[in-house]
């Protein structure tokens, strides 16, 4: 989740409790928000600051939006549950549009909703291949060329299907929010990690600073977050 520093104690969403931080920021949670089972297994947030509205994604397969306006009073808006954002894990958001795309682990795949109308959130679109895409875990938005850059980590026994995941790929986001996969990015930085038995990338995490532009990845095999321009030289949509 993102948001600005302003100095003044702001409400952020961390599990199932919204902290205060910021100045005379308290220690403990400030609230708690449980709704039934919608926030079990949560893997990622995303924040829109804009409407005061977090959006999560759960592993069992529902992408929830939650209203934190008031921080003492915290209410569910609604859920949706397609097929294709089981074992969800990583979100990323077009603010502009208001679409937020999922990262979907079992189902190789990245999903786009329309959540204009937070009350009634309507799936867009889907693409999904399972080499590619396997085992995506998180994506990072870049609003300039609406472009997704998706990791996926592929499988941690190498032997089963090496040509699966391990690997950067790049989305491109038209007008009407159809996806269309681009290019696809499976060269890293050679492995000198002692003690890792890994051979294959295993990228969990993205971070995407679109201004330089540089694409920040965790690789888990590597024990590194790499940071090189050449992952988006290389992936240009």
């Amino acid at each position: 989740m993102t948001g600005r520093h302003t100095g003044v104690s702001i409400a952020l969403i961390h599990g199932l409790f919204i902290f205060f931080v910021g100045a005379g920021a308290e220690s403990g949670p400030s609230d708690v928000i449980s709704s039934g089972g919608f926030l079990k297994g949560v893997r990622d947030l995303v924040y829109d600051e804009s409407r005061s509205l977090i959006f999560t994604a759960a592993i069992h397969g529902t992408v929830s939006i939650i209203n934190v306006k008031n921080s003492s009073n915290p209410f569910l808006v609604s859920s949706v549950a397609p097929s294709t954002v089981l074992d969800a894990h990583g979100l990323a958001m077009d603010h502009k549009n208001q679409r937020l795309f999922v990262a979907s682990v079992s189902q190789a795949s990245v999903t786009c909703i329309d959540v204009t109308r937070p009350e009634t959130p309507r799936i867009v679109s889907t693409v999904r291949n399972t080499t590619w895409l396997y085992y995506s875990t998180h994506l990072s938005f870049d609003p300039h060329r609406s472009a997704l850059f998706v990791a996926s980590a592929g499988n941690g026994n190498e032997s089963m299907c090496p040509s699966c995941g391990h690997s950067i790929s790049s989305i491109t986001v038209n007008d009407f929010g159809l996806m269309t996969l681009r290019h696809r990015m499976t060269s890293w930085y050679p492995d000198t990690s002692p003690g890792v038995n890994k051979t294959l990338a295993y990228p969990v995490y993205t971070l995407l600073d679109p201004e330089r532009p540089l694409l920040y990845v965790s690789n888990d095999a590597r024990c590194t977050v790499e940071a090189s321009p050449k992952i988006l030289r290389n992936l240009k949509p």
